[in-house]
């Protein structure tokens, strides 16, 4: 059955938020058919489970559970009696899909941390179940699960590959001009500067521009659980500042007004010159952001054009910072780790790589071939 059937909507926090995730929950296979009698009935409390999460922790989320329940319907097992058996064939016939070398979507074997977080998704849910009084059992929670790496698979760019990739936007929006051009180089210049996540700058607000203690700052949703109220603010360097001021000039002008009258989503979608019925003034998804970011990427020439993701931006933020300086708890703040564990795998992998005795080596090398 096809994973794909079962990736989840925008979902986004607010009024409403609990139908729209029931309008989904609804189309999830193999649990019992709604009952809008039953509050505790297994596709409510899914419901109110996945609620209960951030709005990135939701999709993802919801498509793990997805690609559970898309199993038990494909080989007859009633999620609500599965046992370890069943979680455990599941395990084994995973998969994932990943672009080839012509960008097109294949199926592969998932790495081991996809595999790792699907199955303590459905742990966690059963869990929720559970807590709820629901006759079912965990099996999940006896499935092993693979020990995923410490180090990180992120790909990141170095300092002198992200200014060169800024630099290489910033002309190419000057030379076309276009509210296209100067978005994309003011979203991107955004991510890569000061580390947001993804969901924050395509959730991020025109409003949420403000001048505070004679900085500019961007203020912006945190990655939080359950609670849609938690935001932070960033400060943004002059040169953040300036192509989004020439960003919203230009937008300003194709609307009609004063950019002080602008509102709306920060980054949005541009009207389509052929079809009227594309307005534009529409958020950008993450999957939006993600395939511009590496079709840009591939335009400006960097190799790694195909893993380049918007993960990448925060990685090479947190890297970048560290070698140019930052405490760990700096970068911890800058990135809205929740502890300084997680900041330290940036550490690590910058470490591993500059201090890496390979350069005494290859040194060596180069000594003895001057010899």
């Amino acid at each position: 059955m096809d994973l794909q059937h079962y990736r989840a909507p925008a979902f986004t926090d607010g009024n409403g938020l609990l139908r729209l995730i029931g309008e989904a929950v609804d189309l999830l296979p193999a649990l019992p058919p709604p009952d809008p009698d039953d509050r505790y009935h297994a596709r409510s409390l899914t419901s109110v489970w996945l609620a209960g999460l951030s709005q990135t922790s939701r999709r993802g989320y919801y498509q793990a559970l997805g690609s559970w329940l898309a199993w038990c319907a494909e080989h007859g097992v009633d999620p609500l009696a599965a046992r370890k058996a069943d979680t455990d064939a599941w395990k084994t016939g995973m998969t994932a899909t990943r672009r080839d070398e012509q960008g097109r979507q294949v199926a592969v074997a998932p790495s081991r941390a996809t595999t790792a977080k699907r199955l303590a998704v459905v742990s966690s849910w059963y869990r929720y179940l559970i807590a709820n009084e629901v006759d079912v059992r965990n099996p999940a929670a006896a499935t092993e699960r693979p020990r995923v790496s410490r180090e990180s698979t992120t790909t990141s760019l170095t300092v002198e590959e992200m200014v060169g990739f800024l630099d290489w936007l910033l002309a190419r929006a000057r030379r076309l001009g276009t509210e296209t051009a100067w978005r994309d180089a003011a979203l991107l210049t955004v991510l890569f500067s000061i580390g947001l996540r993804v969901t924050a700058g395509a959730t991020a607000r025109v409003e949420d521009l403000r001048h505070t203690a004679g900085y500019t700052v961007l203020r912006y949703r945190r990655k939080s659980r359950g609670d849609a109220d938690d935001f932070g603010r960033k400060p943004l360097p002059p040169h953040v500042v300036e192509v989004i001021t020439e960003y919203l000039r230009v937008r300003a002008e194709r609307e009609g007004v004063a950019v002080s009258d602008l509102g709306g989503y920060l980054f949005v979608s541009t009207p389509h010159p052929h079809l009227p019925q594309y307005r534009g003034g529409q958020p950008l998804g993450q999957n939006d952001i993600d395939a511009k970011m590496r079709d840009l990427a591939r335009q400006a020439g960097l190799t790694c054009w195909r893993t380049l993701s918007p993960h990448s931006a925060r990685h090479t933020a947190g890297t970048a910072a560290l070698a140019a300086g930052a405490t760990l708890e700096q970068v911890r703040r800058m990135l809205d780790h929740a502890t300084v564990t997680t900041t330290q795998r940036y550490l690590h992998d910058h470490d591993d790589l500059a201090n890496s005795a390979v350069w005494h080596l290859s040194e060596a090398i180069a000594r003895q071939r001057r010899r």
